[in-house]
């Protein structure tokens, strides 16, 4: 699988080793006109891809079935590996503990179609699944990132991951 982009390191942080490693996995699907499917968050006004953290115990697809299949409802039918990312970022517990997070991001489509199960804090984010075309997302994403709410510690990286990913797919797919 190939990297996606430098390692992306968190402003603020001191030092470059880590306290802990966190492995996420996320899913990256088009619909018929080439958009993405993506989480919008009506609290952080921003497009993110479903996924998430995977369990120490849990084989990598697996953990991002059940991650997809909670924040969307979907069932994946095929998914292929597209890519990773690389981040040095702070736990959003506001802590000074520093993860390393590796972010696999796959290629999928859509078997089913469910219910989302979201957890409290998705709830009290105003997640949100939408189809949205590449550019617009990541330029959306460019004009906030730098607004108050992406700059609470542990946050500061996420948008920057998100993009790296959209530029790479929008560069893959001239």
């Amino acid at each position: 699988m190939k990297k996606i982009g430098s390692t992306i390191i968190e402003e603020a942080i001191h030092k470059l080793e880590y306290d802990k490693k966190r492995t996420t996995a996320r899913i990256i699907i088009f619909n018929e006109k080439r958009e993405l499917l993506m989480l919008y968050s009506k609290k952080f006004n921003d497009y993110t891809f479903p996924g998430g953290g995977i369990k120490e115990d849990e084989d990598i697809i697996e953990g991002l079935k059940r991650e997809v299949k909670e924040e969307t409802g979907i069932i994946l039918q095929t998914i292929k590996p597209y890519g990773y990312c690389v981040e040095l970022r702070y736990g959003i517990n506001g802590n000074e503990t520093v993860y390393e997070q590796t972010s696999y991001y796959f290629i999928g489509t859509i078997e089913w179609i469910g219910k989302p199960n979201y957890i409290e804090r998705e709830v009290l984010q105003g997640l949100s699944i939408v189809y949205v075309d590449m550019e617009k997302a990541y330029k959306h994403n460019e004009q906030v990132i730098k607004d108050e709410t992406h700059q609470v510690k542990g946050l500061k990286t996420v948008l920057l991951r998100e993009n790296m990913v959209i530029e790479s797919l929008m560069k893959d797919m001239k």
